[in-house]
């Protein structure tokens, strides 16, 4: 009774992914850099590209509308990335460790469906400072049925800030999807489109012990392409999605969710 009273509250979605980014971050972040007077732009770009490209918004939903009655996709999701060559080398460079691991990022994962075959998006994760913001817009071009297949455009933005490695990105992403019925229980989706990114490093002079710090700015673009199979249990749904950016490789992530 009172689980099920605290989980109608999004305070409580929120407190618990925080909590799960507390574990992630003692156990298993990597210390700050000690040497970022050897960062040059090589080391920016493959450090921006990976915290714009590799912890964008995923809103792993299918093509097919939420629907306006109701219409809620609420849950907590994680990000599992690998480590980039790029990343490595630019870790290692400042660093001096090329064994740095990139730990799994939660968050908080709601979608709203609307009139029209529009759906909203949001995505949340924060902790000391360090906060992963998310939005997205889709809409379903066609909406499809239980038969037939459903197709949507989607745009979304994302906003990293990690005071942790001094990094902030921010991420407009552009999709095409679709989605096809197999049966009530299974609706995989495919889709790809275009990320474009730009970002900065801003190392304080006193982390680096020199009179003044460290800026670097990075942007650009890359496309992607990715595949996602929501598993629909009543109002229990799993889903997992494959992400291959063609600038910093492939990822996964996976999402529990409640869908009204």
């Amino acid at each position: 009774m009172l689980f099920s009273q605290l989980s109608k509250s999004p305070r409580f979605w929120v407190a618990l992914a925080s909590l799960v980014v507390v574990f992630v971050l003692s156990e298993k972040a990597p210390q700050a850099a000690t040497d970022f007077s050897t960062l040059n732009q090589v080391a920016v770009d493959a450090l921006v590209q990976t915290g714009a490209l590799e912890f964008d918004f995923r809103p792993m939903v299918s093509a097919y509308p939420l629907g306006s009655m109701v219409g809620v996709d609420l849950g907590l999701d994680t990000t599992f990335v690998g480590r980039p060559k790029a990343f490595v080398d630019a870790m290692t460079s400042v660093s001096g460790n090329s064994n740095v691991s990139i730990p799994p990022l939660p968050r908080l994962n709601l979608h709203k469906g609307l009139p029209w075959g529009i759906d909203v998006g949001f995505s949340y994760m924060g902790y000391q400072g360090n906060s992963v913001t998310g939005f997205d817009l889709k809409w379903a071009l066609l909406s499809g049925s239980i038969v037939s297949p459903a197709l949507a455009l989607r745009a979304s933005y994302n906003s990293l800030v990690s005071p942790l490695v001094y990094v902030s990105a921010r991420t407009s992403k552009f999709d095409v999807l679709v989605s096809q019925n197999i049966t009530p229980f299974f609706s995989p989706y495919l889709g790809g489109g275009m990320q474009i990114y730009s970002g900065s490093i801003d190392v304080p002079a006193d982390a680096i012990g020199l009179p003044i710090g460290i800026v670097g700015q990075s942007n650009g673009s890359a496309p992607h392409v990715f595949a996602g199979l929501p598993i629909n249990l009543f109002i229990l749904r799993l889903t997992g999605e494959y992400d291959h950016s063609f600038l910093t490789g492939g990822s996964f992530a996976s999402k529990v969710s409640l869908a009204f």
